[in-house]
């Protein structure tokens, strides 16, 4: 009788402790480092060049066992999540902005509104600075502004007579204000991490990113034309 007892108070516990590392969800998100998406895979244009710039993605852990506790935001981590995230060199965890505790459909949808209304920040200043009016462009889908300065420029590379890339390999990252200007990038250490992974020879940064990676390769740039000025010189 006394080994049933133990076994089923240690039988309890695990489920207790199997609980606590994966149903229950925190207050914080976790970020790890993404992918290079070749930017003429997000811009859709007729008879693109070959050559192409490349975004940079980070990713964002979404907790699959939050809807079995009516949980509605996915992107809370689970205890297990946040020891991994923890120990582990590429990642970071943050505490959940109370004003994004929403619905994760929610954020994912506003985060696809941003990519929208930046993509069109992108097309607008890329066809001014090529002095078109008009060109048939379309988009796949990417949520956030941060990739709105790599589509600038894949959009003058691709509509305009110079090639920016010249078989470089290519990275940028930032958001691209109707000014013109390039706006500080977030998850600068995944991305960074992303860069190195991928062989990258040049990466595009804005000026004014706070913890500025030293690093060679990195280009920061105020605006739009001056990153492509940089890029046309020799």
């Amino acid at each position: 009788m006394k080994k049933t007892h133990r076994g089923v108070l240690i039988s309890f516990f695990l489920i207790i402790i199997l609980f606590t590392l994966f149903f229950i969800p925190l207050s914080y998100f976790a970020v790890f480092p993404g992918g290079l998406i070749p930017a003429n895979e997000v811009v859709l244009i007729d008879n693109p060049k070959e050559d192409s710039f490349f975004i940079i993605t980070t990713s964002f852990y979404d907790n699959r066992f939050s809807p079995l506790l009516w949980e509605t935001n996915n992107f809370k981590i689970n205890m297990f999540i946040y020891l991994l995230a923890s120990l582990l060199k590429d990642a970071d965890v943050f505490p959940f902005p109370s004003e994004l505790e929403d619905d994760s459909d929610v954020i994912k949808e506003n985060q696809e509104n941003l990519f929208n209304q930046s993509a069109n920040t992108s097309v607008k200043l890329a066809l001014e600075y090529l002095n078109k009016s008009h060109a048939n462009i379309s988009f796949s889908q990417l949520a956030g502004p941060s990739a709105s300065f790599s589509i600038a420029l894949e959009l003058v590379h691709q509509l305009g007579d110079d090639d920016l890339v010249r078989g470089r390999k290519i990275a940028a990252s930032g958001e691209l204000f109707p000014d013109g200007h390039v706006g500080e990038v977030g998850t600068i250490r995944q991305k960074m991490i992303t860069v190195e992974r991928g062989g990258v020879d040049i990466l595009l940064l804005p000026s004014e990113t706070k913890e500025k990676p030293d690093s060679e390769g990195i280009v920061y740039v105020d605006n739009l034309t001056e990153a492509i000025a940089f890029l046309n010189n020799p």
